[in-house]
């Protein structure tokens, strides 16, 4: 017998892996999870009317914190998480009791945790669909980062770019930005001696690019954090080099950041999703990034339809 994979059952699913003190089975019939009695007894697993729920041990739970610590960008919690991770003893407890003193960094987990989890239930379905003689479901870490987007709008304030408001703290971001974009070229070419030239020549060109467009003239959208700190920016402007212009149908981005400690929460979806809605209500039909983004980033504009060129991306928004 079939079940569909509700989101909620999804979700119940998640808990009962990670309740390691009991036992639960999926019953087909109604989709949903029966747990063992005071007895500790269940239904037989039979693959036909009660499914084994995925598996879920101790060893994930500890390879989900590494893996989570490893590609965190704050380097001081990064360290004492490491420390936490070597320290024996309590491993989840104290990786806990480290997180609740960064708040954003804690966020960043529960939603970290939340997708790979959601991943690996999505594997466990379609092996499922696989003995039924189902298709797949088709579906991306995107998509399961798409869930959390509640989430994040709750812990975040998303406005209209304010150039009386925010216009400053832009250019402080668009200087780390800059900054982070030269430094990121160590790993190719190392500390060669041309190095130092090369990392400021580039750090530069993207800073530069973001101020020949007149701020003035700039449309997107800021996050900023219940703390009133930025947590991503994403602005477009119609015109690099004039104050004025009559062309609204095409525009280019020349802000798109989202600051380390911020990152893996969604927000970049975010930005574009509600930077694609307001320039459409402007009467906007093409957007370009005329630039090289992290290949990260590059998942994302494939759902909004971005094509990729010679020279960086461009869509037509006005059927999304």
């Amino acid at each position: 017998m079939t079940f569909e994979l509700t989101d909620k059952l999804a979700d119940s699913l998640i808990f009962a892996m990670e309740d390691q003190g009991k036992e639960y089975v999926v019953d087909a019939s109604s989709a949903s999870l029966l747990q063992s009695d005071i007895q500790n007894t269940l239904p037989h697993v039979d693959d036909e009317f009660y499914y084994a729920i995925p598996l879920w041990i101790s060893a994930d739970g500890y390879t989900l914190l590494e893996d989570f610590t490893n590609n965190l960008y704050a380097p001081v919690v990064r360290k004492e998480l490491h420390q936490v991770l070597t320290g024996g003893r309590g491993v989840f407890r104290n990786f806990k009791n480290v997180l609740k003193q960064y708040p954003e960094i804690e966020k960043k987990w529960h939603l970290y945790k939340y997708a790979k989890m959601k991943e690996r239930v999505l594997n466990w379905y379609n092996a499922l669909r696989d003995m039924w003689g189902m298709e797949r479901l088709l579906y991306s870490i995107e998509d399961i980062a798409e869930d959390t987007s509640e989430l994040v709008q709750k812990d975040f304030d998303f406005t209209e770019y304010d150039f009386s408001k925010d216009a400053h703290d832009v250019e402080v971001q668009t200087e780390i930005a800059a900054k982070e974009y030269g430094d990121s070229l160590e790993e190719f070419f190392g500390l060669e001696p041309f190095f130092k030239d090369l990392k400021d020549f580039a750090a530069l060109t993207r800073q530069k690019k973001a101020d020949l467009a007149p701020a003035l003239q700039k449309k997107g959208i800021i996050c900023r954090s219940l703390s009133n700190e930025i947590a991503g920016i994403l602005l477009t402007s119609s015109c690099y080099d004039c104050a004025e212009s009559n062309n609204k149908k095409a525009v280019a981005v020349t802000d798109f950041y989202v600051p380390y400690e911020f990152r893996g929460l969604g927000i970049g979806s975010q930005l574009l999703k509600q930077t694609v809605s307001l320039l459409k209500k402007l009467g906007t039909s093409y957007v370009l990034i005329d630039s090289v983004v992290p290949h990260e980033i590059e998942p994302l504009l494939e759902r909004y339809e971005f094509k990729k060129t010679s020279f960086g991306f461009v869509a037509n928004i006005e059927n999304l």
